[in-house]
């Protein structure tokens, strides 16, 4: 028995290790993550998570954290798990393709603003990979959250955060630390920068055409097909 329980003492110091490792190499760049999650979330984006298997299980966490935050005194933040709805899955795979089950969704709800969590402990999930190029191409923040070197999500994503190591347990645990952190982190900097909530300068409207006081022409096509538009 005493095997056993030394074999239990390696896996918990090797997960550790990893941890340890990862946020050595990361730290900077977690905070800066954060920091601009934590500005989007306050100026109208969303965040929208994602993953297959186990790391759907990580998404639906990670909804459920910054929705309904385990600390009661912070504040809520908008966030929904794509891998929720089995319906709307199972809808997206059979019409479509089970790679466009996630980017479909996205589709229908991201705007420019948001932020989009894409979970692979591969780095290469077809679907995964899809959908952080969509939401790149609508302007969405885009993290990935990998391991083994980052695949080819660490081409797409605006921040890529591969844990070092092919043990896909280690990869899961070590994700569930850091989104942790950076729901923490996102917190922090809303309570010790509060520059972060104020509202953006209103963009300037554009200009518009000269006005010369001469009607617009009439399209010869329109005043056939809806003459009660252009009648005087």
């Amino acid at each position: 028995m005493s095997e056993l329980r030394d074999l239990v003492l390696e896996w918990a110091s090797e997960s550790a290790f990893i941890k340890q490792k990862f946020f050595r190499d990361h730290a900077d760049r977690v905070v800066a993550c954060a920091r601009d999650v934590a500005e989007r979330l306050t100026h109208g984006g969303k965040l929208l998570a994602f993953g297959n298997g186990g790391s759907a299980s990580d998404a639906l966490h990670i909804a459920v954290e910054f929705t309904n935050p385990v600390i009661k005194e912070r504040p809520p933040l908008p966030a929904l798990s794509l891998s929720a709805d089995v319906a709307v899955l199972t809808s997206l795979a059979n019409d479509f393709d089970y790679t466009e089950i996630f980017s479909r969704q996205i589709e229908v709800y991201a705007q420019p603003g948001d932020v989009l969590i894409g979970l692979s402990t591969s780095g290469d999930s077809p679907n995964v990979l899809k959908a952080l190029e969509v939401g790149k191409r609508l302007d969405a923040l885009t993290i990935a959250l990998t391991g083994k070197g980052g695949g080819r999500c660490a081409e797409v994503a605006d921040y890529v955060f591969a844990v070092p190591s092919h043990n896909i347990l280690r990869i899961q645990e070590c994700h569930l630390t850091l989104y942790h952190v950076i729901w923490d982190m996102v917190h922090t900097l809303l309570h010790y920068e509060p520059e972060l909530r104020r509202p953006r300068a209103a963009p300037a409207a554009p200009a518009g055409p000269p006005e010369t006081g001469a009607a617009a022409p009439v399209d010869p096509s329109l005043a056939e097909l809806y003459p009660f538009l252009f009648q005087s």
